[in-house]
């Protein structure tokens, strides 16, 4: 899912939690959550270039061109610690806010591509190589959703 659409989203579910809660922090964080978990993809770029630049590359699939999808932040084994520490944690508020906002990307992204099932575990990505042709049911949907994405963006 592109960045906007996380952005979108991410301001619907922290209002829905400034409302419930009326921790603005907590909104705040479920927020930057939720939208800044792609700064991954600007790593990944940055492995693929091997430079450090700001490139509207990075927004239009590099991924059509890279046969391998690291993602390191979009990852089940970061979000169960995570949902684990919310649960217990005396002042659960704001390590819930960064849970929630996390597990609604993940689940976001989940629900745009068609990803092999286990495709957000970082331990199957790493014994995968991060092989594309592992990660996507099929490696051509990525490139396709991308681009219908930013030809979308365009109008």
């Amino acid at each position: 899912m592109m960045p906007q659409y996380h952005l979108l989203a991410s301001t619907i579910i922290a209002t829905a939690l400034l409302i419930l809660t009326k921790s603005p922090t907590a909104s705040l964080l479920c927020l930057l959550t939720g939208f800044l978990l792609d700064t991954d993809h600007l790593i990944d770029y940055w492995l693929y270039k091997k430079k450090i630049t700001l490139d509207k590359g990075i927004l239009q699939g590099f991924y059509e061109k890279w046969n391998k999808i690291p993602v390191l932040l979009h990852s089940i084994e970061l979000l169960i610690p995570l949902w684990i520490y919310a649960l217990i944690k005396n002042t659960y508020l704001i390590p819930l806010a960064i849970t929630i906002g996390t597990t609604s990307h993940l689940a976001l992204d989940l629900a745009s591509y068609e990803l092999h099932p286990l495709s957000y575990f970082l331990t199957y990505r790493i014994a995968k190589k991060f092989e594309k042709k592992y990660i996507c049911r099929n490696s051509e949907n990525i490139n396709v959703s991308y681009r219908e994405l930013h030809k979308d963006l365009k109008r």
